[in-house]
């Protein structure tokens, strides 16, 4: 788990990634949770999500357990 400015990003491995924000709501969720047979292979799926960071600019970065390894940045979009 990892908090940055009032959101909680809990990486899940079951597939995915979850974002709380400071009243406990899901703000955002990555990942479908099931597990897909192809989730090694396509790049819009996790396979099993491990830590999480957050840098200066809310941009995140996702690290799978996978056998060789998966680093993932996910960039920041403000609302306008």
């Amino acid at each position: 788990m990892h908090q940055h400015k009032g959101h909680l990003y809990v990486p899940d491995l079951a597939s995915r990634v979850t974002i709380f924000d400071a009243s406990d709501q899901a703000v955002a969720q990555l990942g479908d949770g099931k597990g897909a047979a192809d989730n090694k292979t396509n790049p819009a799926l996790f396979a099993a999500p491990h830590a999480v960071c957050v840098d200066s600019r809310g941009d995140f970065y996702v690290v799978e357990w996978v056998d060789f390894g998966r680093p993932r940045k996910f960039k920041h979009t403000p609302q306008a």
